[in-house]
């Protein structure tokens, strides 16, 4: 019997329905089975006749899960389609707009995260400028670009022209610039499934640039060269010329000068992504991923790369044991298990930086606190093209800080200014310059850093009682930093006449460009 090969056991089942209920259910068996086939190879059918359909009356383009356009259609996808009446779609608890972290200023006056709705997986239909277009994601199968999530997107638009698709997804480019103005993105390192990622990025405000408390030349300068960098015929020019098209950049001084808050307000000068890595923590295979994922077009920041544990190559004997891993930049080597004991390499640092695999395009960027201590081959010219150096607060930078911080303009979304940095019963313009001027005149130069005197000005709050007490104030801050110079003083020598391994801190050559202004590093050399 057919059925009972189709179906194992059907002759039982049909005599027991025979002995109990007198009905023989061959023939509805036999139905059912005829059905189930016909429906089978009718969705057969209609799925060729779809595929059919769609490559022969659509047209269609994806995008891939890492390229920012990816980012930016979902954006467009979750205001103009989700957000408009979709009956089918995701939704998250949290600070979020499409796959990027988005802060509105609005988002801070918040008691708890509103919600975003995003698209669902799957197909959905929609209409832009008067055409149907299908939107669909699916998981890519490129695991090294989709190591941060997400999903591939798939858009279709009826007809044979692509014209559409293009001007869609321009008008997707063009919003996300809109919405995003005025925000710089961020990534920074991230995990997913146990492998070393960018993370999504976080959507910061753009610091301008005159917020940045820098020698005007030495600003314009740099912002000069970078805009001749990113000029569109610089690329032809450099491959003409047989030169790489990269950049690199060094800024080095010590802490609280304006490093990090420099290359943040270039990445929003420039309308560029800011990638930013600490050497802690990443190997040599990990660095070499996340640089080989940088868009074309981004800065990346290499933060304190003098304290990143960079080590030379770890050399065995002929026992496979480690006999010698030369730390140049930064401490000793850490002991197994440690975070770090297995990290970042001179050698493949220096292959992710230029190697023959590295990306072109891109604005690298090292800080450093202590130059010296850097290996000649990672600052070396074609590496590293411009140096530049931020030291402690200039005059004309104290006075224009004093102004910014205690200008009353812009400071709510009415213009009004917050009650916390009302000023002595209110300023004009004039009086607050003249203010700024003598309190720039009590700060010795070379004393104090800008981080240290907005930190001056934020506590204090009022422009009078800054001025009043900024002498004493910077005083207290070097006798400070003396105190500190003498205890690292005392630990060395404790250290020379004990033979004992010093006590965990700092080292020597980092707090030297700390103490370096107005200078008790005499006491430090004295050592």
């Amino acid at each position: 019997m057919i059925l009972e090969t189709i179906i194992p056991g059907f002759s039982i089942l049909r005599q027991i329905f025979l002995n109990w209920f007198r009905f023989d259910i061959t023939s509805l068996v036999a139905k059912a089975i005829f059905a189930a086939i016909v429906a089978s190879a009718g969705q057969s059918i209609v799925e060729g006749i779809k595929e059919l359909l769609f490559k022969f009356c659509f047209s269609s383009v994806t995008v891939p899960v890492a390229d920012r356009l990816n980012r930016e259609v979902l954006t467009w996808m979750s205001v103009h389609v989700v957000e408009k009446g979709s009956r089918h779609f995701a939704a998250k608890s949290s600070k979020r707009h499409g796959k990027s972290y988005h802060y509105q200023p609005s988002d801070f006056d918040e008691r708890t995260p509103s919600v975003r709705y995003l698209p669902t997986i799957g197909a959905q239909w929609f209409w832009h400028r008067g055409r149907p277009f299908l939107f669909r994601q699916y998981e890519s199968t490129d695991k090294l670009r989709n190591a941060g999530g997400g999903f591939e997107i798939k858009i279709s638009c009826l007809g044979r022209n692509p014209e559409p698709l293009k001007r869609f997804l321009e008008d997707c480019k063009i919003f996300d610039d809109k919405i995003n103005e005025g925000l710089t993105m961020v990534h920074t390192k991230g995990h997913h499934y146990n492998a070393d990622c960018w993370s999504e990025p976080i959507l910061k405000s753009s610091r301008p640039l005159d917020t940045v408390d820098l020698d005007v030349e030495t600003k314009q300068d740099l912002v000069n060269d970078i805009t001749e960098y990113l000029h569109p015929s610089a690329r032809r020019s450099y491959g003409r010329r047989g030169i790489p098209y990269r950049r690199g950049y060094l800024f080095y001084g010590p802490p609280g000068t304006g490093k990090t808050s420099m290359c943040l307000a270039l990445a929003g000068h420039f309308k560029l992504e800011l990638y930013t890595l600490s050497g802690y923590g990443v190997r040599d295979d990990a660095l070499a991923k996340l640089f080989a994922t940088l868009p074309p077009k981004c800065i990346v920041l290499l933060e304190d790369i003098d304290s990143a544990g960079v080590t030379r190559e770890h050399m065995i004997d002929e026992d496979g044991e480690k006999t010698k891993n030369q730390t140049r930049n930064g401490p000793p080597e850490q002991p197994p298990g440690h975070p770090n004991a297995q990290g970042i390499t001179l050698s493949g640092l220096l292959n992710a930086i230029d190697g023959t695999t590295s990306q072109e395009g891109r604005v690298l960027i090292m800080t450093s606190n202590t130059p010296e201590t850097l290996e000649p081959a990672l600052v070396r010219p074609g590496r590293i093209d411009k140096q530049v150096f931020f030291g402690p607060i200039s005059k004309q930078s104290a006075e224009n800080l004093f102004v910014r911080i205690f200008s009353n303009t812009g400071d709510t979304d009415t213009g009004e200014c917050s009650p916390i940095w009302l000023a002595d019963g209110g300023l004009d313009r004039q009086e607050l310059k003249d203010l700024a001027t003598l309190f720039a005149e009590k700060i010795p130069v070379g004393t104090v850093t800008p981080a240290e005197v907005q930190g001056f000005l934020i506590n204090n709050r009022k422009p009078r009682d800054s001025v009043a007490k900024v002498e004493s104030w910077v005083q207290s801050t070097i006798e400070a930093r003396r105190k500190r110079a003498l205890e690292i003083m005392e630990a060395k020598k404790s250290e020379r006449v004990n033979g004992s391994a010093p006590p965990v801190g700092p080292d020597l050559r980092s707090l030297s460009s700390q103490f370096a202004f107005p200078s008790p590093m005499y006491l430090l050399e004295q050592t």
